[in-house]
């Protein structure tokens, strides 16, 4: 089962005031409607639908955000779950933009 956890740094969308967490939390479910992400768990977890497609959905959904300038600044954890495996997006792309 594929999952991905989202949670916006409310403290840095809040200093700089282009967006609310709550526009940004929104922007990020459309995204990942579009991309065929259409279910959360109890946790509030972006799940897959447990079929062929899902890591092409959440791959398109990684591609997508990380080209956001309201996305990858404000992202706290951004982690993609693929059964037993982690992987810490947040961490992963900050660094390779250098964003701190």
């Amino acid at each position: 089962m594929m999952k991905m956890e989202v949670q916006m740094d409310e403290k840095k969308i809040k200093q700089v005031g282009a967006y609310s967490v709550e526009q940004i939390n929104t922007m990020v479910s459309e995204v990942a409607k579009k991309k065929g992400i259409t279910k959360k768990n109890e946790s509030g977890l972006f799940i897959g639908n447990g079929d062929d497609k899902d890591f092409s959905n959440f791959g398109l959904m990684v591609l997508y955000l990380k080209k956001q300038e309201w996305f990858l600044p404000f992202v706290k954890t951004w982690v993609l779950y693929v059964g037993d495996e982690v992987d810490d997006l947040a961490k992963h792309y900050k660094r390779k933009l250098n964003i701190g």
